[in-house]
């Protein structure tokens, strides 16, 4: 018997978040990227969007969490990680969240968060 995993990904999806440890900091939204790496056990046989995990949804998904004010890229991954576990299909949640403004001689500083069933 097979086993399959497929890998549904979002790659850079920029946004503006409000994020930062101080309260002026969080008043002023960064530029932030997020990256989802999900490996999930689905049918072989994918039919329809409802035998997936649709990353259309999951792009509204992040935005509507990403609007919570944040202090840490630490706790928004961990958040979005969480989240995508909640489908049952997902066994791995890997989330990348970069803040690419903040450090002029670095592309981008930030975290990463991995999460198994």
């Amino acid at each position: 018997m097979t086993k399959q995993t497929t890998r549904v990904f979002i790659d850079n999806l920029a946004l503006e978040v409000a994020i930062g440890i101080s309260q002026a900091e969080r008043a002023r939204p960064q530029r932030v990227v997020i990256s989802v790496s999900l490996d999930c056990a689905l049918p072989e046989a994918l039919a329809t969007i409802a035998d997936t995990v649709c990353y259309d949804q999951l792009c509204q998904d992040i935005r509507r969490l990403a609007r919570e004010p944040t202090q840490l890229a630490e706790a928004l991954a961990l958040r979005i990680a969480q989240h995508c576990l909640n489908d049952q299909r997902v066994r791995c949640a890997s989330v990348r969240v970069e803040k690419p403004d903040i450090t002029p001689d670095a592309g981008a500083v930030g975290a990463q968060v991995t999460l198994h069933r």
